[in-house]
């Protein structure tokens, strides 16, 4: 039997104590008996963990409700669910904590919640150590809770559709990870992915940019499918090609603040390499052009690779569909947070109305990155009734607290040229297009508040005066969220510089990924979320940290990587 000391335990992220408590190991037998109590979230973890036995190792297993049970006194893993455990007090979030111990009976997981025991059971599925006679858990003792309470992850599927088997690899995912909630960018100016019965061109419209197929029905949703796996056998084919063409280039090491962008020789090379291999980017047209704007969230600054307008690219989630992934993430303890952008980020669904613009002119969704300056008409009441429908549909599919509604890169130039709004900030007695953003946000909030949800924004919702009770999420920096908790409010941080996985993990021009910036992975993990001027934790909220998939990965194998 192998020395526990010279096992390290495999387990990301590493727990907050444990302590090797024996020279031996235990093997688990090939047929494992599980034992819980015979409530519903034992009996669900119980389930799970048997699932994930017989798939990963192999091992025949069975679950046992009673400890009266004779088969249950050998019990080879017991899963408890206790009123009290001291030895998790000193964490903040103990609810979700659990203990873990091993010897020579067997493996416990004990834990206050179900939420614990499935947290437990993923650090024990990481942790066992495959060897010929069967899995190996060193002795031990491991006692864990979450640091933060809110522990996400973006994914993007606005701009890039991804169909809901993939949703689910990812939620599988989160869950090994521990993360806790899953954050659906649901809508951009490239696309639209919510079906509301009540508003049917959001569905027939906004979810497709390109030349769509004149189908409906069946047909139309077979041939979604068959261009979206079109696209991405030729962008696999584009990578594997520009992989053997191009040798790999020295991984680009972090810069004292833990990040760097490409050099600049390095980037205008790949940014040739990228416009002699892959898609080209299509010819600015409307109110986007590549490289108009400098400091753009998601997209970059010149001569980015943009969607063809001459590949369909589309597809949006049934009521049916956004259910199962609210089920399958629930069963993993998982929430799934909705992104629905507003007043900016909404091209798709003004081309489905664009009566809800300033100018009434938006016919296309568009196929251009970019920030762009079409947004919803802040003077026109028929925008809150659209997005009042939208959020209604909303709120009934989406059953927890939080909803996002974006808030960020929103340009002014059609409000100070609209009627209406101009109007309206004379009506409100607002001082500039900055306090009318903030006031079109505040009224948002004020309405999901009345359905009972909280609302989360982008830090340029700081802008103009924050809305009560709404929660920042910091991208440009650590500044937004020192500012907001500051002020009281809730923060999840996100910074570029530490949480954007949509960034190259190396300089190499064959690493998927945005051409214009390197995060190594080593710097991501060593990132702490809350930076040296936070204020005093006494008098602040809780702070977060979240991970972001977004423009710069159109496959899934770039997210996988």
């Amino acid at each position: 039997m192998p020395d526990p000391t010279h096992l390290q335990l495999h387990v990301i992220p590493y727990p907050a104590v444990v302590d090797f408590v024996g020279p031996e190991c235990y093997q688990l037998p090939q047929v494992v008996a599980i034992q819980c109590s015979e409530t519903h979230a034992t009996q669900q973890s119980a389930k799970y963990l048997k699932e994930a036995l017989e798939q990963r190792f192999g091992l025949q297993c069975t679950v046992h409700t009673s400890s009266r049970d004779p088969s249950t006194q050998a019990a080879a893993v017991r899963l408890v669910v206790a009123e009290h455990l001291p030895e998790l007090d000193q964490f903040r979030w103990k609810e979700e904590g659990y203990e873990l111990t091993c010897g020579p009976q067997g493996i416990q997981i004990t834990a206050l919640a179900g939420v614990g025991l499935f947290y437990g059971i993923q650090t024990l599925l990481q942790a066992l150590q495959p060897s010929a006679q069967g899995p190996l858990l060193a002795h031990i003792k491991i006692l864990d809770a979450p640091r933060f309470m809110w522990r996400g992850v973006l994914l993007d599927v606005g701009r890039h559709f991804f169909p809901v088997p993939f949703i689910f690899k990812v939620l599988d995912l989160l869950a090994l990870y521990k993360m806790n909630r899953f954050h659906w960018h649901l809508t951009e100016d490239q696309g639209w992915r919510l079906d509301v019965p009540s508003l049917p061109r959001l569905a027939e419209v906004a979810a497709w940019r390109g030349k769509r197929p004149n189908q409906s029905g069946s047909e139309g949703k077979q041939q979604q499918q068959h261009c979206a796996e079109q696209q991405q056998r030729g962008q696999q084919n584009q990578q594997r090609q520009q992989q053997q063409q191009e040798e790999q280039q020295q991984e680009a090491d972090s810069s004292s603040d833990g990040w760097q962008c490409v050099e600049e020789a390095q980037l205008q090379q790949q940014l040739q390499s990228s416009r002699q291999q892959r898609t080209q980017p299509a010819a600015a047209t409307g109110h986007c052009a590549a490289g108009s704007v400098a400091g753009n969230r998601a997209s970059s600054v010149v001569g980015v690779q943009a969607p063809s307008a001459a590949v369909p690219h589309g597809g949006y989630y049934t009521p049916e569909q956004v259910a199962a992934v609210v089920q399958y993430a629930a069963e993993r303890q998982i929430q799934v947070v909705p992104e629905v952008e507003l007043p900016g980020h909404c091209v798709a669904a003004l081309a489905a109305y664009p009566n809800l613009s300033c100018t009434g002119e938006v016919t296309e969704v568009s196929a251009h990155w970019g920030i762009h300056e079409d947004v919803y008409c802040a003077g026109n009441d028929e925008v809150f009734q659209f997005l009042e429908a939208v959020f209604d549909q909303v709120i009934d599919q989406f059953p927890y607290q939080y909803i996002h509604i974006g808030g960020d890169e929103v340009p002014k130039l059609r409000w100070q040229n609209c009627d209406k709004c101009r109007e309206r900030i004379q009506q409100e007695g607002l001082a500039n297009e900055s306090e009318l953003q903030s006031w079109f946000v505040r009224r948002i909030n004020k309405y999901l508040a009345s359905r009972g949800r909280k609302l989360i924004g982008w830090d340029e919702i700081l802008e103009g005066g924050l809305a009560e009770g709404a929660t920042v999420m910091s991208w440009r920096g650590n500044v937004g969220g020192i500012i907001a908790a500051k002020s009281g409010h809730d923060v999840i941080m996100t910074p570029t510089s530490h949480c954007y996985f949509d960034y190259r993990q190396a300089a190499s021009a064959c690493e998927p990924g945005a051409w214009y910036a390197c995060l190594p992975l080593h710097v991501i993990y060593h990132y702490d979320p809350i930076p040296g001027l936070w204020p005093d934790p006494a008098a602040m909220v809780t702070a977060a940290a979240a991970a972001e998939c977004d423009q710069d990965c159109s496959e899934d194998s770039d997210i996988e990587d």
